[in-house]
């Protein structure tokens, strides 16, 4: 029943809902880079929490680029 509702959404709709997963996916890489930028922050945290704030900024761009791929491929099938 699913793949029958995953197959009724257009390509125009899709590339939609990829853009605003983008669009929230920089936002929030945007807001950690920010935080790992802030001094203040840097000296407080522990190297741990640094560390993980940048691997969730690192997996915010890797899905990012991910979807930018997957608009690309809908358009060209198009």
């Amino acid at each position: 029943m699913a793949d029958s509702a995953a197959s009724q959404i257009s390509p125009e709709d899709d590339v939609e809902r990829l853009q605003e997963q983008i669009n929230l996916l920089e936002q929030e890489a945007q807001k950690i880079n920010n935080k790992l930028n802030n001094d203040g922050f840097v000296c407080r945290a522990p190297a741990a929490k640094i560390e993980s704030e940048r691997q969730r900024m690192e997996k915010c761009m890797d899905l990012a680029k991910h979807y930018r791929e997957r608009i690309a491929q809908l358009r060209s099938d198009s």
